[in-house]
């Protein structure tokens, strides 16, 4: 899957050791990394930094807990989505 496929513009990503999570517009991944980088190439470029990742890796066998949190639910709900419920303000613009 490329960067460009996916599903919602807000890119979420957390890992399985320890608590680190990031979010990201999917704008911003796009511009900086381009539309057509593959998904799991994005993700070790994401990753790269953490210190479990570096500690877990052997040989040429990357152990990498990070992983798209949104991609891995089922079914998978969009963080797209507001917190709380909408509300209408009375007087707002007609």
């Amino acid at each position: 899957m490329l960067l460009r496929g996916y599903p919602y513009v807000c890119v979420r990503i957390g890992c399985r050791w320890c608590d680190r999570r990031g979010q990201y517009p999917l704008a911003v991944l796009a511009q900086r990394y381009g539309a057509n980088i593959p998904m799991e190439q994005l993700l070790r470029g994401l990753s790269a930094d953490c210190g479990w990742r570096r500690k877990r890796k052997r040989g040429d066998i990357d152990e990498r807990g990070a992983y798209w949190i949104d991609l891995h639910r089922d079914p998978p709900a969009p963080p797209d989505l507001p917190v709380a419920p909408l509300t209408v303000i009375p007087g707002g613009k007609r």
